[in-house]
């Protein structure tokens, strides 16, 4: 009997948000979040409409922080590409202010790859 090894992996993570405005202020933040993820997930297209040529999308630097400083109790985590982006907004039923058209609940759900392989020496140094 043996074992093959396939080299390491690339790690990922997935992270879920709920945001609940308290105020128009709130929501505008969250629409904000929104746009930015979901335009910097997405790639760049080279070459205008004639050629399907795309650049890369924008690479995420994650980190877990305390209240003051970066927290050295949680894995680091490598540059990474985020490779799922979904919302959904209203809650359960959905719903919106009555003074105006934005969602009482807007729900985010992230997917990333790390851009790097780890190895015994990276993940000695917190990775």
């Amino acid at each position: 009997s043996f074992a093959v090894y396939g080299g390491p992996a690339y790690r990922t993570f997935s992270f879920q948000f709920s945001l609940m405005p308290l105020s128009e202020e709130d929501t505008n933040t969250i629409k904000t979040i929104v746009d930015f993820f979901k335009i910097n997930a997405a790639p760049t297209q080279a070459g205008g409409n004639l050629v399907r040529v795309y650049g890369l999308p924008k690479a995420f630097e994650i980190k877990y922080y305390n209240k003051t400083k970066e927290n050295d109790y949680m894995n680091k985590i490598g540059k990474c590409a985020l490779t799922s982006f979904n919302v959904s907004y209203g809650g359960e039923r959905f719903t919106t202010f009555e003074n105006m058209d934005a969602p009482v609940q807007v729900d985010i759900s992230l997917a990333f790859k790390e851009l790097q392989l780890q190895d015994s020496t990276s993940m000695g140094a917190g990775y």
